[in-house]
């Protein structure tokens, strides 16, 4: 489980650490998984949004997808899985939500956009712990073919599930529904391997290319920088 994120220079790295100590507790001992971070910090006192159906302001697709493809030439596509635009809410322009999640939509990333709480941190991991868990049945699908929501009983994972509205089910706004992470822990497991295992894949291929055209860099050089024997 790699996770981008792309946090505000507002947030100070103490809390952006104790986040993340939080966060990996909470997957590790419910799944096994070891998350590994990425950190790249961010200036959001602009970024370009606009306001959906709901009457909720979101960023644009456009800054979406052309900061996800960016990442994606730099990390050589499955090099992460998750990129988490994680926004102090001194920047935060979405007033009606706290976050929300885009998967296998940008670059075939699970995409999360995430409000920092600056005075409460569980409100910060119950965040980015709701919007990591609303891709989880698209990643699962998308890698392995289980249905998730079908498995668990439920007919919707995202409203069912993550929103507590299945019986059983508490919305998720701190560390809830840990059962049912529990629950499709092997899946996950599952998904996030077949993903390292594209990567590693690539970046093998990668390393031959690059091998041989060193080689045939050398052959050149070779065939210009010729002595045959030194003369007087």
């Amino acid at each position: 489980m790699k996770i981008l994120l792309l946090a505000d220079i507002q947030i100070e790295q103490d809390e952006l650490d104790e986040l993340q100590r939080r966060f990996t507790d909470l997957i590790y001992e419910n799944t096994g998984i070891d998350p590994t971070y990425f950190v790249e910090e961010q200036d959001y006192t602009d970024y370009p949004t606009y306001i959906d159906s709901d009457g909720d302001v979101r960023p644009t697709d456009n800054y979406l997808r052309t900061t996800c493809a960016d990442i994606s030439k730099r990390y050589s596509g499955e090099g992460t899985d998750h990129v988490v635009f994680l926004i102090h809410e001194d920047n935060w322009k979405s007033p009606t939500i706290w976050g929300t999640n885009y998967s296998n939509v940008f670059s075939g990333y699970q995409v999360q956009y995430c409000r920092f709480d600056r005075d409460n941190m569980a409100n910060s991991l119950g965040t980015l712990y709701h919007e990591v868990l609303h891709s989880a049945d698209a990643l699962i699908k998308t890698y392995t073919g289980v249905n998730v929501a079908k498995v668990l009983g439920v007919s919707n994972w995202d409203r069912d599930v993550v929103h507590g509205k299945g019986a059983g089910y508490d919305y998720i706004r701190h560390n809830e529904n840990q059962s049912a992470l529990q629950y499709i822990s092997p899946w996950l497991v599952e998904s996030y391997q077949k993903r390292d295992k594209i990567y590693q894949e690539k970046i093998g291929k990668m390393k031959t290319i690059v091998t041989i055209l060193t080689q045939v860099v050398a052959l050149l050089r070779q065939i210009f920088n010729k002595k045959n024997g030194i003369t007087k």
